[in-house]
């Protein structure tokens, strides 16, 4: 299961872009966006293209949708 955690930056950071989740392998990139998708809320990953242990993967949400998306991933996920 993934490992997330809320990751707001300044706006400028990611554009008009903040971080909902930071995971470590795209398979949890997947399940994450899947989640928030499911949900009606549009994502996008920032991040280098391999993943691995230390290398992090930003999911990405408007800034409008970040508490909702930080909710609907804790709701999902509560079992982690």
């Amino acid at each position: 299961m993934p490992q997330f955690r809320s990751d707001r930056r300044a706006s400028n950071d990611y554009g008009l872009l903040v971080a909902a989740a930071t995971l470590y392998n795209n398979s949890s990139v997947g399940l994450v966006q899947q989640q928030l998708s499911e949900h009606g809320i549009r994502s996008t990953i920032s991040g280098p293209e391999l993943s691995g242990p230390g290398i992090a993967r930003k999911v990405l949400v408007f800034p409008e949708d970040h508490h909702r998306a930080f909710r609907v991933l804790c709701n999902e996920n509560e079992d982690l």
